[in-house]
């Protein structure tokens, strides 16, 4: 089946509350037999830290991208229960910007992910992953809006 649809890429970044875009991806991809790849970015937040070499950083990264990889994995099992088409990888770099390229590269037709809806000073110190993917995506977005 032909669809609008083919390729969805899903932001996660681990928590419960990103994974309220799950529903509405199985229900896409039952409707329209999409391929699903899973994504969330391996970061350090760049800029809290101090002034580390990437020498030091690099096991640090190594346990955060395994620990990742196997929360992946877990998700891609359960989705594929469902006989969805499955895949993920965990990138390193800046969320939203490795998310956005990574939609360009894959030529993703839809990519769906959540937001926490932060505001005031928790939304100038952190930033907003779900804003600038909005603004920068080359895809249309699915954006589930959390209270």
């Amino acid at each position: 089946m032909d669809s609008a649809y083919n390729h969805i890429l899903v932001a996660l970044d681990g928590s419960e509350a990103a994974e309220q875009i799950l529903p509405h991806v199985q229900v896409l991809q039952r409707k329209m037999g999409s391929h699903v790849t899973l994504i969330s970015v391996v970061s350090l937040l760049q800029g809290l830290l101090p002034e580390p070499s990437h020498a030091d950083l690099e096991p640090v990264l190594r346990e955060v991208e395994g620990e990742t990889q196997s929360y992946l994995k877990g998700v891609v099992n359960r989705l594929q229960q469902d006989g969805a088409v499955v895949d993920f990888e965990c990138p390193e770099g800046a969320p939203a910007d490795t998310i956005v390229r990574r939609a360009t590269e894959l030529q993703v037709d839809l990519l769906a992910l959540t937001t926490r809806g932060r505001g005031g000073i928790e939304r100038t110190l952190f930033g907003s992953v779900a804003d600038k993917v909005l603004r920068t995506a080359p895809c249309p977005i699915l954006l589930v809006r959390l209270s």
